[in-house]
């Protein structure tokens, strides 16, 4: 993704994202300004990549965002 990602002419209503932690900060953004956004992670846990330590308390800030 880009910053053109953020240069709409309006806002989506609703985004599917998955769970790295690019695209959720684009998504964090996007609910922010009054969208919607579903996150779909087929693994375990938030940040895929990231330690369970690391995952885990970013994972329960998303949760409170919805």
């Amino acid at each position: 993704m880009h910053i053109e990602a953020l240069d709409l002419d309006r806002l989506p209503s609703h985004l599917l994202v998955g769970g790295g932690y690019v695209v959720l900060e684009f998504a964090q953004a996007f609910v922010r300004f009054g969208s919607r956004a579903t996150v779909l992670e087929r693994g375990p846990q938030l940040l895929p990549r990231e330690d369970r330590d690391v995952a885990r308390p970013f994972s329960s800030f998303s949760a409170s965002m919805a």
